[in-house]
C-alpha cells in the first residue's frame, strides 16, 4: 500500500507569509539584473515573480528596497506561471539590514 500525505499538510520548514514587494535580483553566473516581485516570503525564503526565467541551482544576490534588506538566495525552482515565471529561493543566511554591519 502506497503512502499519500495529505494534501492540507505543509512540507516546509518555516510559515511563509504574503507580501507584495518589488525586488531586484543579480544573476550571479550571468550577472544580470532581474526586477522581480516577492509574492511571500519565510525566515528561510521566499517565492518571487518575474517576466524572466530564474535558472534552477543559481545563486543571486536579493535586494528588498522597500524593507530595507539584503542578502544571497539559491534558486530552487523556478516555472512557467501566466504571463511570466515563478521562483522559489532559499535564502543563504538571513537578510541584512541596510546600513548594517554583517561581519558583526
Amino acid at each position: 500500500m502506497r503512502y499519500t500525505r495529505p494534501a492540507d499538510r505543509n512540507r516546509r520548514r518555516a510559515e511563509r507569509y504574503p507580501v507584495h514587494a518589488n525586488v531586484r535580483l543579480l544573476c550571479a553566473d550571468s550577472m544580470t539584473g532581474v526586477a522581480a516581485r516577492i509574492v511571500n516570503i519565510s525566515d528561510s525564503g521566499a517565492s518571487v515573480e518575474s517576466r524572466v526565467p530564474l535558472k534552477p541551482g543559481e545563486v543571486v544576490y536579493i535586494e528588498v528596497r522597500q524593507f530595507q534588506v539584503y542578502g544571497t538566495a539559491h534558486v530552487n525552482r523556478c516555472a512557467a506561471k501566466f504571463s511570466g515565471y515563478v521562483a522559489g529561493l532559499e535564502f543563504q543566511g538571513s537578510l541584512v539590514a541596510a546600513g548594517s554591519d554583517p561581519g558583526r
